[in-house]
């Protein structure tokens, strides 16, 4: 054998061992993921309201303000397929669950759990979900694993990660803690790729709707076959996010909508998206609430949602 030939296997098995242990490492930094799920496993039998979604409601649903013992299990880019997971996975350690709330998605054609799309975003989704929440990709193998030290060391971000621990962006009740005036990006206003602009006539964006239709599906039968209260809900979005929107978007909405009740007739439906008590100070982006909006809206939700179970008729029902 080659001295290339052995240097190089050397190499490579060095840095296989250095990837490993880092990767372990990581499991020491505590991050949103490993949050919800220890929440989840250890404090399940305390959840009566569960908050499912994307970005949206994790900057959105403040449970602390909201109470009834709610908890928002929300995560950064989740598709329909991690909110089904995550209801019917740990739906054993949460006995006393009485209220599942639900946020619609705006790309129903690219919000999926398999990593088509932005690389590095649903890798890094994909990756987390899996590595801190134990919830392989969907139709993917349960040995599957992406390694965040690939798709983060070219930002130094393991590296940072591990030499000085951040701050976990959620609180104990799974509510992001750093949308903020001040980390508020330049650009706040631009929502180029949020308002439904992709293609729903191609084959792959057509499976993908299915697929996400039908865990939707799937999450409103779970509550409907246990009497769950199921709250679908929009919080508010900026004004001019209506004037970059496509009739795209409000398919997605209605698709959703029409999906939702021809499974569970009895599930709510609240739109906040144009609520005009809500101004500049109140978003930390076009599509996202910052913590005083967040904060606002949960009592709001809590006012006028949460507090009228027996009122089944959604705003836009009304």
């Amino acid at each position: 054998m080659s001295k290339f030939l052995i240097k190089t296997l050397l190499f490579t098995a060095l840095v296989g061992a250095l990837m490993f242990v880092v990767e372990l490492l990581l499991f020491t930094v505590p991050n949103e993921y490993l949050i919800k799920r220890h929440y989840m496993e250890e404090h399940g039998d305390e959840i009566k309201t569960l908050i499912l979604g994307h970005s949206g409601p994790f900057l959105a649903y403040n449970p602390e303000i909201l109470g009834d013992s709610t908890f928002n299990a929300a995560t950064l880019g989740a598709a329909p397929y991690y909110d089904y997971m995550k209801l019917t996975k740990y739906a054993d350690r949460m006995p006393n669950l009485r209220c599942v709330v639900m946020t619609p998605i705006y790309s129903l054609a690219n919000f999926h759990a398999r990593g088509y799309g932005n690389i590095n975003f649903f890798h890094s989704t994909l990756n987390r979900m899996n590595k801190y929440f134990d919830i392989p990709p969907d139709e993917g193998s349960p040995l599957f694993y992406w390694p965040e030290s690939i798709w983060t060391i070219k930002e130094g971000e393991v590296l940072m990660r591990l030499l000085s621990p951040p701050a976990p962006n959620s609180s104990p009740l799974g509510y992001y803690t750093k949308h903020t005036m001040d980390n508020r990006p330049a650009n706040w206003t631009n929502a180029e790729g949020l308002t439904g602009k992709e293609d729903l006539t191609s084959e792959g964006a057509q499976r993908t709707v299915r697929e996400n239709l039908g865990y939707m599906r799937g999450i409103a039968r779970f509550c409907k076959e246990r009497d769950i209260r199921l709250i679908m809900c929009q919080p508010p979005v900026y004004r001019n996010y209506y004037a970059l929107a496509t009739d795209t978007l409000f398919k997605y909405y209605n698709l959703q909508h029409e999906t939702i009740k021809e499974e569970y007739p009895e599930a709510e439906w609240y739109t906040y998206q144009d609520d005009e008590r809500f101004d500049d100070d109140d978003f930390f982006d076009q599509y996202h609430l910052d913590m005083r909006g967040g904060d606002k809206f949960s009592e709001i939700f809590r006012d006028e949602v949460l507090a009228h179970p027996k009122d089944r008729k959604g705003k836009d029902d009304q």
